[in-house]
C-alpha cells in the first residue's frame, strides 16, 4: 500500500512539475518581471493554476474509479438477481 502511494505521488509530480515549470518560465518571460512584488504575484497565480490543474486530473480519475465501481456493482447485482430467481424456482418446485 505504501508503494502505491509513492508511485501515485511520482506520477502526479511527473504530470505537474513540467507544466508548472513551463508556465512559470513562460509567464516570467512574457511579462518581463523585474521586481519582487511581480514575482510574488506570478507565484500566487501559478499556485492557483497548479491547484486547478491538479484538481482537474483528480476529478477525472475519481470519476473513472466511480464509474468502474458502479459497473462492477451492476454486474454483481445482476448475478445476485439471477441467483435469487433460481432459488425462487427451486422453492416453487418443492
Amino acid at each position: 500500500m505504501k508503494l502505491d502511494r509513492q508511485v501515485n505521488l511520482w506520477v502526479w509530480l511527473g504530470r505537474i512539475a513540467p507544466l508548472t515549470s513551463l508556465l512559470a518560465l513562460g509567464t516570467i518571460l512574457m511579462f518581463d518581471v523585474s521586481g519582487w512584488v511581480e514575482y510574488i504575484v506570478i507565484g500566487i497565480a501559478i499556485s492557483f493554476g497548479v491547484i486547478a490543474f491538479t484538481w482537474w486530473w483528480w476529478v477525472i480519475y475519481a470519476v473513472k474509479d466511480l464509474s468502474g465501481m458502479l459497473s462492477d456493482a451492476n454486474v454483481k447485482f445482476g448475478k445476485i438477481i439471477t441467483e435469487l430467481k433460481e432459488i425462487k424456482e427451486e422453492f416453487k418446485k418443492r
